[in-house]
């Protein structure tokens, strides 16, 4: 039983503690670009990326994401909470 437990416990800490592979930033960017057109009337294509922020960690807790964009010559902040983006003045 001991060495049952024992086996557990150790297959649970080498994967608990393995590095979670993070999505491409290719396609981290094309979700951000279609739930940006979304919330500006943007076409993804029109859409640059400027900044993005907590897109870069895996964590148990919730990260809140954002990201700053460009279209048309205007200037958004989006949030992953809502999906929403406000312009910049």
């Amino acid at each position: 039983m001991k060495k049952i437990i024992t086996s557990i416990v150790s297959l649970f800490l080498t994967t608990a503690c393995s590095p979670v592979p993070l999505l491409p930033d290719s396609y981290v960017n094309e979700q951000i670009r279609n739930v940006s057109a979304g919330a500006t009337g943007c076409h993804p294509n029109e859409i640059q990326i400027l900044e993005k922020r907590g897109f870069d960690t895996i964590s148990l807790l919730p990260t809140i994401q954002t990201w700053t964009i460009s279209c048309k010559g205007i200037r958004f902040m989006c949030s992953g909470t809502g999906s929403s983006c406000k312009e910049i003045r």
